[in-house]
């Protein structure tokens, strides 16, 4: 198959430039970033030879800037045209827009896949496309991240666009390893992205925010497992790109969990000030009560063990 990648120069672009790459076909890389595109096509041919090399072309020209003038927009649109799938891996406030300027190059009955966190925006323009144009979408939400192995199982979401069985098909074709996980209304998957996405990336930076450099070191050597594996999760969510850290949290859900969030903490406070520890307890036993109905906590605190097991022997080596 030809497949291009519209911003495969970012980190998740990346990964399926990498993903594709390894399974033989043929694909199309785009970025504006030059040096993130000749960086990534070094990576990919380091291993192979001869033909290997026809199989990857860069396309540097943005095609969402096509109006500024300039070279190489022809070669864009010309790959995109001739293109059996072309991939959206974008920033989310962009894909909405992204959506319609490339499907107007699209032929008949090619894939236009998108992969954002948040679906809410996006499923609208690709409902919108697929009537104007006869591309068939394909929205996906991988649920890793780019350090994650191409040829392990890794996990995706499929929200359904306009015939769920068909794209749960040519998604099944073209990521013949992954799991695929169906969520069938676009904004539940966002109410629940706003949980499990946008809630920890903002109780994490909110926490790291709180911290001082000057006690991070001795915080690490005092750490026991709780502080070993939250910072973990914070430094790793400081990898990412300040503008997903703004989208996650513009999604439209978060602001009545944000705010939740901030009673329950301003009641422990009051029960702190009150010096109120019968109450502080009872929150505790019925906050365990209740996740304990739902989930196995003593096999999550065996787990974080285990991983901790295994983080402390690999900083042994």
């Amino acid at each position: 198959m030809k497949i291009t990648i519209i911003g495969a120069g970012g980190r998740m672009g990346s990964w399926f430039a990498r993903y594709f790459y390894m399974r033989g076909h043929s694909i199309y890389l785009n970025d504006k970033d030059a040096h993130a595109l000749q960086a990534l096509a070094s990576s990919l041919l380091n291993h192979g030879v001869g033909e290997e090399s026809k199989r990857v072309t860069l396309l540097h020209r943005s095609i969402l800037n096509a109006d500024n003038g300039g070279g190489g927009v022809e070669s864009i649109i010309d790959a995109i045209n001739n293109s059996n799938i072309v991939m959206l891996s974008l920033p989310m406030d962009v894909i909405p827009k992204a959506v319609d300027e490339v499907a107007r190059y699209m032929h008949r009955g090619s894939v236009l896949v998108e992969i954002a966190s948040l679906k809410h925006d996006v499923h609208k323009a690709l409902r919108d496309v697929v009537e104007r144009y006869g591309i068939k979408p394909l929205s996906l939400h991988p649920l890793f991240g780019p350090g994650a192995d191409v040829n392990a199982t890794n996990r995706f979401v499929l929200i359904p666009v306009i015939d769920g069985r068909d794209e749960e098909g040519i998604a099944r074709e073209i990521l013949p390893n992954a799991k695929l996980v169906i969520v069938e209304d676009a904004d539940e998957h966002d109410r629940i992205m706003a949980i499990v996405l946008g809630m920890v990336y903002a109780m994490n930076i909110a926490f790291a925010d709180m911290l001082e450099c000057k006690d991070i070191p001795l915080c690490k050597e005092l750490a026991g497992s709780t502080f070993t594996l939250q910072s973990l999760i914070f430094e790793g969510i400081l990898n990412d790109d300040p503008r997903l850290f703004s989208s996650l949290l513009m999604n439209r859900h978060v602001k009545h969990y944000l705010k939740r969030f901030i009673a329950s903490n301003e009641h422990l406070l009051s029960c702190i000030d009150a010096d109120d520890k019968a109450t502080l307890e009872r929150i505790y036993s019925n906050v365990r009560y209740k996740i304990a109905g739902c989930s196995d906590i003593e096999g999550s605190y065996r787990l974080m063990y285990r991983i901790l097991r295994e983080i402390n022997s690999k900083s042994a080596l």
